[in-house]
């Protein structure tokens, strides 16, 4: 069965978002079923006081599973279309000083050297207040949409760049 350059790109990032979605449903269902242990069972050593339910927990583990999910697609759209380009032995080769700039260096630099930790920059009462809106229950409904429509933005890009490498690409 024939398949197109254009279906091999797709195939991946098809793959990308259900195990993203897989894994998001499995983490999920996994730290309700811990909880729900938690809460209803008195566990060992002072287990059940940490992990039994609490309202706030359940909005943490909301907003980090999503945060999860948009970081993974934030790596896959940098890591997939390196493959394309330049194949699988290539892009091992590259991919480990990649990933140390873009998650690493560039962050801890923009980041160190802004200000930001320093309070110096305006503005940082505007991010302050955004933190605090993200800990309401309707800020984390709001970042998980945002999260969300922001990783399918990531891949979506990452897919129209990757079926141009590709296309090009000689085999």
């Amino acid at each position: 069965m024939p398949l197109s350059r254009r279906d091999v790109v797709l195939a991946r990032y098809g793959v990308i978002v259900t195990l993203g979605l897989v894994g998001l449903a499995a983490g999920l269902v996994g730290a309700g079923l811990v909880t729900a242990l938690a809460t209803f069972v008195d566990l060992p050593m002072g287990l059940s006081a940490v992990l039994a339910y609490r309202f706030e927990d359940v909005l943490a583990t909301l907003f980090s599973s999503f945060f999860c999910i948009f970081m993974g697609s934030f790596v896959a759209g940098v890591v997939t279309p390196l493959y394309f380009r330049f194949g699988q032995s290539k892009a091992t080769q590259y991919l480990p000083l990649i990933m140390v700039l873009v998650f690493f260096v560039l962050p801890v630099s923009l980041i160190g050297n802004s200000g930001l930790l320093d309070g110096g920059i305006v503005g940082t009462d505007a991010l302050t207040s955004l933190l605090a809106f993200i800990e309401t229950p309707a800020g984390v409904a709001a970042s998980m949409g945002v999260l969300l429509a922001a990783s399918a933005l990531v891949l979506a890009v990452s897919a129209a760049v990757s079926l141009r490498l590709y296309e090009r690409r000689e085999l």
